[in-house]
């Protein structure tokens, strides 16, 4: 019924829907129609029939016949619109006619009567169509209802008259009910009075009772309570001082590192005490705002999931409380409490990512939001961020942060109708008060405007080594000992409780106390208290000392772990600094971490270590400790460890403890290692040092892996006390000459060994050592006492200064001596082993080396693992960007690899890689998942990528032999055979792989080999085989012409740029391609070791010959002088050195002194040796500019330079010396000058207006003045006989000086002069005056030969001697002049031995002065192979 009901109401309101959209103007245009469509026609019959309109009769169709029209009258319904609504509205639906009902019966059957069908001619007869249909239905369901409705209305009429006889029902009922409630209250009053009576007497015991406990339990509170006071009082008095100081640390310190931090802090409470200001003795930060409840939940509460996983994913299981919020270390702690009530918002300087992380854990419950400068969507971001409270993490800003930034960090808040509203750009928006905002940087020195600061507080979370070290210890104390690390976290745990239950106690104490009303003994709650008080007072003391004899064991264990922290923060501070050499050496905290606890799980076990805490170690008394001095001894069973005052024990003592003399240790604790332990402690630190070193060198270039593992073994020396710094900055970067004495023997040694020996004399532990040096010249061992006294590391100094070239293998020695043999061995890299220790959110990356392409080795790769199939490559470069990230996205989904080729070529794609990285869920990606990437060593590579990947370099073949291996193995059988004429091209082809590995091999000789290093690659061999194949098939005779011409002049030569690296490739080239290379016998080197073979031989022969070729090259093959190996050598070695330089941290003391006083020092030496600038209007007084005489111009243009170099060195210098006193800011130009100053190197300031030099710093100031002495002597004495060529700033200009001296002299063109060369026997001493024409030069240096002044002719060098001082040469102008076609040899001069520049408008390099012709008995080719060069000043 009710079922039927709820029809019939919605009917009745579908009754009114369609007339609601019914207006009354399309009434008026359907009553317009004049010949209305059928459809309209239809309704209007229906509406006519539903109104009991009559239609009007019409002829039909057929004449004669009439049919009813509706047309008529149902416009005449449609008259007034108003008015046909209204009947439509007030239409009598209950009492429809059956008349009706059965009339429109047919219309409501037609398919053309529907509402849809009605829609297509007229919106009003649709709406008309609707109602009609709807009072149809409503008649069917109104029949039904009604008989309901009447049913209805009978049965509430029989349920009222029942209601009105159960209510007089219920009336009846509460009478009775009520008398029984009388009689019940009257027994209640009799019984609690009854029970009142009783009470009291109870209460009377009870009060006796508790006024006894209440008067003992007070008693023992006033005890505690007066102790409290006490301890109030102290810090109330003291409040003021140790307020300062923690509001001054929040304020000013926070950018400082903690070393500095704890020196002003120092110095504060020392203003303090000196003002009289009341402190505590111990006042800081952590103890001032400090509450260890909620520094260990910033510290422990959550978990390095991270670790966890990598752990489980080597089959281990992470049972230890780890360290994943802020680490434990005290700069870190201070960095939490400064965060928490700084009152602006955060900056961290936060290049290991701790703080990041740390923040991250912090408010993920709050819903942060992260976000990058970088990011499309950043400002709205920020804006929800602003608007609904949450917290907003700003990450890896750089130095300068968004303008849009500054109202937010200025909180720039005002009132808006009524709400706290910021504008942010062009956009007001709500501002919530729980909004909070973070700034991170992964910059680690980065320089901040002093505004910055005015308007963020900068926090430095940059890892320290006692931090680290302090988070390692917890670390290994954790995984050897879980059970003391929990005992630990308990212990500040149940403290903090402690703590806070006995407030809580005295709070309720006291809040009773005051709010108790009437007698006190009957407060049950206060005596409550009081018993639990007490209770609480006994078992705190009883926990207190269990805590004190828990926190002595867990200290006793630390100490015992301390050398595996010590040495694991070297390690890590090793790694980390490497991005430094190159910037793809990127390492994370995180992944050295898990490298630390897999060392410590994998690593061998010793003896069994006690389970139980180690007992007390004897505690010596002051009476006895006080007397100790330097010539006293402890002797222990046993290796020992000192901890005194607190501090961390630092020094390792075998069997006996020393006490530094004039120091009293009023209380020393001593605790003992069992050597099953100290075995445990070797293992661990052997297994992660060796481990750490294996997974870094799969990611460094070989060059750089004896630089790492001597770093490693020189730093753990360092730790030890056994390098002394002044000695490890010598072999680094050399020193500084303190007198100047004669070379003992010019004949065999040269100059700048023996400045080096003689800046090696002015370190303390070498004084004398050049005098012995020189007295000793005889014999192979060290002089005297040398040999037994120096060290393995202070022998490396004197073979640094005599035979630099053997400093490598010496260092290889010495890593093998202080580490072990495993650390010098190959490290070799295998996919598989990377494959396996990787996962789908670890990108692979291919560190490239020029010529490298690892594609080969990984679709072989792919094809082992049966991902042929799903391995998808890409070459990244312009517009591949889109095309790659859906390559990506798809690839994550079906877990297929992505190879992402050349990522230095897509800079600006970077970002994006390093988004779509982070984004990958580890629960959404496809476990199969690949990415591989590779890359040449760029800065633009994403640093995070670079951190949490796997990383490997690819290196090509070293070596001539590697790369003909590497030649012939892509060969076969099949083409050896394939060309025409077999014979030439096996003996051709064997002869273009040498040339091949020539040019790769020739680079590594530096200019000796090549001006500039090309980029040579296997495709250049490749196209070179092609064309020997096709003009040997196509030409009857080898062509050797053409051949040379396409593969030295376009395939080689297409990329060299220097003219002379050109003339070289040719001459080396027709060595290789000319007939007589075609006979068995050919020999391509002079030894017979390289030479050509049987042409009958196959393959598998060619092979087997190259594999019999040495390993390493000798330097006959590329036509140079074995000198050669020795410079190369040299230039490993000086390279090896100069990237470990690069590496040294900024804050580091020698010998007593700090970085600041070397540099403070050395600036202070160069501005005393710095001449004055020259005055250069008197220079044009005195050499006025003539017509006659271009040296005039040449000497002011000189002055001139000179002078703005010397203005330069003289004022930076001078604003050094003001910064590192606080006088001006230090700014990145300056710190960087301060760097090269201590690293003994020209500042890049310096060089920018200066002459091209490579000389150390001390060598290129001593150079400046001997220049500027030169043009003194110049100025004073007149125009010089000979030229010191080597002293001018622009040495071109000088010669075409002196082409204009002659040009005008003889009224020629100087366009047709030219230079003939006469290399003169006098020296420069006999020459003292001008020639005639031309001039006189000197102050040149040969390399890659010698002048044979007797002969009169170049000449081999000598062994071991790579440079000699070249004869004063004479040069002749002379007109149309036609260069020798033989007998000598055209000497290019460079200004540097680095002969490389930049090109210039001449067409040759910056670098390059003139070429000269030197008499030679060889063919010049001899000496182009050579590498034969004038050079104007050397390195040294």
């Amino acid at each position: 019924m009710f079922s039927l009901l709820h029809a019939l109401s919605d009917n009745q309101l579908s009754l009114q829907i369609p007339l609601s959209f019914l207006p009354v103007y399309c009434i008026l245009e359907v009553r317009a129609l004049q010949r209305p469509p059928p459809g309209v026609k239809i309704v209007i019959e229906a509406v006519c029939i539903m109104h009991g309109k009559k239609p009007k009769k019409v002829a039909g169709e057929k004449i004669g016949t009439k049919v009813d029209d509706y047309w008529e009258p149902g416009r005449a319904l449609l008259q007034d619109p108003v008015q046909f609504l209204n009947s439509l509205y007030d239409y009598d639906k209950d009492n429809i006619p059956d008349s009706v009902i059965k009339a429109i019966q047919p219309y409501i059957d037609n398919d053309e009567f529907q509402p849809a069908a009605i829609a297509k001619v007229s919106k009003a007869c649709t709406s008309i169509c609707q109602w009609v249909r709807a009072m149809h239905k409503y008649h069917f369901v109104a029949k039904v209802v009604e008989p309901k409705r009447q049913a209805l209305r009978e049965a509430e009429e029989d349920l009222r008259a029942t209601q009105l006889i159960l209510d007089e029902a219920k009336q009846r009922l509460k009478e009775v009910e009520d008398g029984i409630a009388m009689l019940q209250a009257k027994y209640e009053a009799c019984k609690a009075n009854k029970e009142e009576l009783e009470r009291k007497c109870e209460q009377c015991l009870e009060r006796l009772a508790r006024a006894d406990v209440l008067i003992n339990s007070l008693a023992d509170e006033k005890v505690r309570w007066q102790d409290t006071v006490e301890s109030l009082d102290d810090k109330i008095n003291n409040s003021s001082g140790d307020v300062l100081v923690a509001a001054g640390f929040v304020a000013y310190l926070g950018p400082f590192t903690g070393d500095y931090r704890a020196a002003l802090s120092t110095e504060w409470m020392e203003e303090l005490a000196k003002n009289n200001i009341p402190h505590s003795e111990d006042a800081s930060l952590i103890n001032t705002l400090g509450d260890p409840v909620e520094i260990r939940s910033w510290q422990a509460s959550f978990k390095k999931t991270q670790t966890k996983q990598y752990l489980r994913k080597k089959g281990t299981q992470a049972k230890t409380k780890t360290i994943a919020g802020l680490p434990n270390d005290a700069l870190s702690v201070e960095n939490g409490v400064i965060t928490r009530f700084s009152l602006r918002w955060n900056h961290y300087i936060d290049p290991q990512g701790q703080a990041n992380k740390w923040i991250k854990n912090l408010e993920r419950a709050n819903s942060l939001e992260v976000s990058k400068l970088s990011d499309r969507d950043f400002l709205s971001t920020l804006e929800n961020t602003i608007s609904f409270g949450k917290p907003f993490l700003l990450e890896n800003v750089g130095e300068e942060l968004d303008p849009v930034l500054e109202p937010v960090l200025l909180k720039e808040t005002f009132k808006q109708q009524g709400s706290t509203v910021l504008k942010l750009g062009d956009t007001v928006i709500p501002y919530h008060d729980d909004f909070k905002m973070y700034i991170t940087t992964k910059l680690p020195n980065p320089h901040y405007s002093p505004e910055v600061s005015t308007k963020l507080t900068l926090i430095n979370f940059t890892l320290s080594p006692s931090g680290l070290e302090d988070q390692l210890l917890g670390e290994v104390v954790a995984a050897e000992r879980p059970d003391l690390e929990e005992d630990r976290n308990q212990l500040i745990v149940s403290n903090a409780q402690m703590r806070q239950e006995l407030k809580e106690i005295e709070d309720q104490i006291l809040y009773r106390l005051s709010t108790s009303e009437g007698n006190p003994v009957d407060d049950l709650e206060l005596i409550k208290v009081l018993e639990a008080s007490k209770l609480k007072a006994g078992e705190i003391q009883a926990k207190v000392a269990v805590a004190e004899q828990t926190e002595k064991d867990i200290n006793i264990t630390r100490m015992q772990y301390v050398p595996v922290a010590v040495r694991s923060q070297i390690l890590y501070f090793c790694v980390s600094d490497l991005s430094n050499v190159d910037p793809m050496y990127q390492y994370s905290l995180e992944w050295f971490l898990n490298i630390f606890l897999l060392g410590i799980r994998n690593s061998e076990k010793a003896g069994a270590c006690p389970e139980q805490p180690l007992p007390s170690p004897p505690l010596l008394h002051p009476t006895s400790a006080a007397g100790l001095r330097v010539e006293q001894h402890l002797s222990f069973p046993g290796r020992v460890w000192v901890c005194l005052h607190d501090q961390e024990p630092r020094a390792d003592l075998e069997g006996t403890l020393h006490i530094p003399h004039g120091t009293y240790h009023p209380c020393l604790v001593v605790a003992f290692f069992t050597d099953e332990l100290t075995e445990r402690v070797v293992n661990i630190n052997n297994y992660i040092t060796f481990s750490l070193y294996c997974n870094v060198c799969r990611s460094l270039f070989e060059k750089h892996k004896l630089m790492f593992a001597f770093l490693v073994s020189a730093r753990i020396l360092m730790n030890e006390g056994r390098i002394d710094m002044d000695e490890w900055r010598y072999l680094l970067s050399g020193g500084a000459i303190k007198e100047m004495k004669d070379n003992p023997a010019p004949t065999w040694l040269n100059e700048r060994a023996w400045g080096d020996i003689l800046a090696l004399s002015s370190l303390k532990n070498f004084s004398g050592f050049d005098n012995d040096f020189a007295a000793s010249l005889e014999g192979e061992p060290l002089p005297g006492k040398w040999e037994d006294e120096l060290d393995a590391f202070q022998k490396l100094l004197v073979l640094r200064c005599l035979r630099g070239d053997k400093v490598t293998n010496a260092m290889q020695d010495f890593v093998v001596l202080n580490l072990d043999q495993r650390f010098i061995e190959p490290q070799t890299t295998d996919l598989s082993v990377v494959f396996k220790e990787s996962t789908a959110t670890t990108p692979l990356v291919f560190v490239l080396s020029p010529g490298t392409d690892p594609a080969a080795d990984l679709y072989k790769f792919a094809e082992e693992m049966k991902f042929t199939q799903k391995l998808s490559a890409i070459s990244l470069g312009q517009g591949q960007g889109p095309r790659a990230e859906a390559m990506l996205q798809s690839a994550m989904e079906q877990g297929n690899w992505v190879f992402f080729q050349n990522c230095h070529l897509a800079p600006s794609w970077m970002p994006s890689l390093e988004r779509l990285i982070e984004a990958i869920d580890p629960s959404k990606v496809h476990p199969d998942f690949r990415l591989w990437l590779t890359s040449l060593p760029s800065n633009h590579f994403p640093v995070s990528i670079l951190q949490n990947g796997s990383k490997m370099t690819i290196e090509p073949p070293r070596g001539v032999k590697a790369n003909l291996l590497k030649s012939y193995i892509s060969f076969s059988d099949d083409f050896l055979n394939s060309c025409s004429k077999v014979t030439e091209f096996k003996s051709l082809l064997l002869s273009l792989c040498f040339f091949h590995g020539n040019m790769l091999e020739r680079r590594k000789f530096g200019p000796l080999g090549f001006n500039i290093p090309y980029e040579f690659t296997d495709g250049d061999l490749r196209i070179c085989i092609s064309q020997l194949q096709m003009f040997l098939n196509e030409y009857a005779e080898i062509p050797y012409k053409v051949l040379k011409y396409t593969a030295g002049e376009i395939n080689y030569g297409g990329r060299v740029t220097d003219d002379w690296d050109r003339r070289c490739i040719m001459s080396i080239l027709e060595d290789f391609y000319k007939p007589e290379v075609l006979s068995p016998d050919f020999a391509y080197s002079e030894s017979g070791i390289y030479k050509q073979i049987s042409t009958s031989s196959d393959l598998n022969g060619y092979l087997q010959y190259v594999k019999g070729l040495p390993l390493n090259d000798s330097p006959e093959l590329f036509g140079l002088h074995d000198n050669a190996d020795i410079t190369f050598a040299q230039n490993e070695t000086f390279a090896l050195l100069g990237a470990i330089s690069q590496l040294q941290p900024k804050t580091i003391t020698l010998g007593g002194r700090s970085r600041e006083e070397i540099v403070e020092e050395t600036s202070k030496d160069i501005l005393a040796k710095l001449p004055d600038p020259m005055n250069v209007q008197e220079v044009i007084n005195k050499y006025p500019l003539l017509y006659e005489e271009s040296m005039n111009t040449v000497l002011v243009q000189e002055v001139i330079r000179y002078n703005k170099l010397l203005e330069e060195v003289a004022s930076s210098l001078k604003d050094l010396l003001k910064a590192l006193k606080g006088l001006v800011v230090m700014s990145s130009r300056l710190e960087l000058m301060a760097s090269s100053l201590y690293n003994n190197t020209v500042p890049e300031i310096w060089n920018a207006k200066a002459y091209p030099s490579l000389k150390p710093l001390a060598s290129w100031v001593n150079d400046l003045v001997q220049r500027i002495e030169f043009l003194q002597n110049w100025i004073s004495h007149g125009i010089p006989s000979v030229f010191w060529i080597s002293g001018f700033f622009f040495p071109q200009a000088f010669l075409t000086g002196t082409l204009q001296n002659f040009a005008r002299k003889s009224v020629i063109s100087i366009d047709t002069i030219s230079f003939s060369f006469k290399v003169m026997k006098e020296s420069v001493k006999e020459l003292t005056h001008q020639p005639n024409v031309g001039c006189y030069i000197h102050g040149l240096f040969l390399e890659g030969a010698r002048w044979d002044a007797a002969e009169g002719k170049l000449a081999e060098s000598r062994p071991k001697e790579l440079y000699t001082e070249m004869a004063v040469i004479w040069l002749v102008p002379i007109p149309n002049r036609k260069p020798p076609e033989s007998g000598s040899y055209l000497c290019p001069i460079y200004k540097t031995l680095t002969r490389a520049g930049t090109l210039s408008t001449t067409g040759h390099s910056t670098n390059y002065v003139i070429a000269v012709e030197i008499p030679t008995d060889k063919p010049e080719k001899h000496w182009i192979k050579r590498g034969t060069a004038l050079i104007c000043a050397l390195d040294f």
